[in-house]
């Protein structure tokens, strides 16, 4: 077979073997048969079937594990970074990011308020208290010790943003969460914090978003985002909306 023929077969392999992850005959972290097996049941090489293994590992579909063998991600196709984010120009990702935390997230909180179940509001509630003790941590920290205590209230941030997202029950707002979430902290929340010191630290704002959540007030809590998001926007940006 031509080298052109082996890549079209291995391709086919590839996505004969997705299917039967999305059909659910082979789940998350579940280990595949070996080489051979896959051969017999998939009636093709040994060779083929490790070039579609090969192809679904790179689309982050399966991982393979030295010494043990081939595995179903625990959520497939899901990459670090499927938007290639990270190769944005800093200060048009954070205008941008901004826009569209602005649209996404109030909506969020009012699926949130709808559907949190009682595990993820105790979730909240327990970061909810650790924001507020940071606050306290950050009046009595002496100088050297503030960017530590800011680092971590960032951290507590993006933990809370992520939680929401798990909150709507919604599985697009759920995979899009770790994408965007990632690129925040790593791009301005940490440095927000730093550079504010104090005046930016939400943990009040967060704690009215939390009592919302938990009254199942969606009306409030979608507002009470769209006022938070605004803030951030305008504190990142300034209120200057031209892109």
């Amino acid at each position: 077979m031509s080298k052109r023929g082996i890549q079209v077969l291995s391709n086919s392999i590839a996505t004969k073997m997705k299917r039967k992850i999305i059909n659910g005959e082979w789940r998350v972290n579940e280990q595949l048969p070996n080489e051979q097996a896959l051969a017999g049941q998939l009636l093709v090489s040994r060779t083929t079937i490790r070039e579609a293994v090969k192809i679904l590992v790179s689309k982050n579909i399966l991982t393979i594990e030295r010494g043990k063998g081939t595995f179903v991600v625990n959520t497939p196709g899901l990459a670090d970074d499927p938007l290639g984010l990270e190769f944005i120009q800093e200060g048009l990702l954070v205008r941008h990011l901004c826009e569209c935390r602005q649209a996404l997230e109030p909506y969020a909180c009012r699926l949130a308020a709808e559907r949190a179940t009682r595990r993820q509001i105790d979730n909240m509630r327990r970061i909810i208290a650790s924001m507020v003790k940071l606050e306290e941590n950050l009046a009595a920290a002496k100088p050297e010790g503030r960017d530590d205590v800011l680092d971590d209230f960032a951290n507590l941030d993006a933990e809370f943003h992520l939680l929401l997202y798990q909150m709507t029950q919604n599985i697009i707002f759920q995979r899009l969460s770790p994408i965007i979430n990632n690129t925040v902290i790593e791009n301005y929340t940490t440095n927000l914090y730093r550079s504010r010191k104090q005046k930016l630290l939400f943990a009040e704002t967060h704690r009215a978003l939390f009592e919302a959540i938990k009254a199942r007030n969606s009306g409030l809590a979608n507002a009470l985002a769209q006022e938070h998001m605004l803030i951030m926007r305008e504190e990142l940006c300034g209120k200057e909306k031209n892109v």
